[in-house]
């Protein structure tokens, strides 16, 4: 009785490895389709997506080996080493990953710095707009700072007194001000962007390294019996 109630716990087990196994294997596939091998924000996407997927297998593998050949038929065994060589598969395919990884992560790091320089330009001709707005006094000197500092061509209208040139300048200054505001927030993004796709590429490096290690202890462990 009591190896009977075993060899059905065995069973039991077992087959839920098998299915947590293919629905690890059907999500992989899902996550690489489609593929778009030329863009590396979602390579590095999915680089991610593949590794936290990692547990679902290990898991897997641990429920389908438990108890070693106990209980087993043979058509089971011939299953078990085509799973034994597939753990050798997926630890060369989450080796091959990291160099990838850590590629496009030097791509999405070279692509932020490039916005982040743009942002600093813009950011740089806003102040020395607003330096020069504050010596401004007539109509032409306002144009040529929407033009020379701002890249703004479009003509102002005709201002008929010094009130009007006042009260656009002080337009001016409040549009300005607002526009570095906003220039600096989407600047303080692209740094809060950089340092979590730092933290992104340490944390799935290193668990795509520890993932590929296991599986070929899995693998050798398994063709050592």
């Amino acid at each position: 009785m009591t190896n009977t109630s075993t060899l059905w716990t065995l069973a039991l087990i077992r087959v839920i490895g098998y299915v947590f196994l293919a629905f690890f294997l059907f999500d992989f596939i899902d996550t690489l389709i489609p593929l778009r091998l030329t863009n590396p924000n979602w390579e590095f996407q999915t680089f991610g997506a593949l590794v936290e997927k990692v547990p679902v297998l290990f898991l897997a593998y641990a429920m389908i080996y438990l108890g070693r050949n106990f209980g087993r038929k043979r058509l089971e065994q011939f299953l078990l080493s085509l799973i034994t060589w597939l753990a050798l598969i997926l630890g060369l395919i989450y080796l091959l990953m990291i160099p990838i990884g850590i590629i496009n992560t030097n791509r999405l790091l070279t692509l932020n710095h490039q916005q982040l320089l743009q942002l600093d330009i813009q950011i740089a001709q806003v102040k020395k707009a607003q330096t020069n707005l504050k010596t401004t006094k007539t109509q032409s000197e306002l144009q040529q700072i929407l033009s020379r500092d701002l890249g703004n061509n479009s003509p102002i209208p005709k201002l008929e007194n010094p009130e009007q040139v006042k009260t656009l300048k002080n337009r001016l200054t409040t549009v300005i001000s607002d526009g570095e505001v906003k220039l600096k927030e989407q600047a303080q993004s692209l740094r809060d962007v950089r340092l979590e796709l730092l933290k992104k590429s340490v944390k799935w490096n290193l668990g795509s390294l520890l993932s590929a290690v296991l599986l070929f202890y899995i693998w050798r462990a398994i063709k050592a019996k």
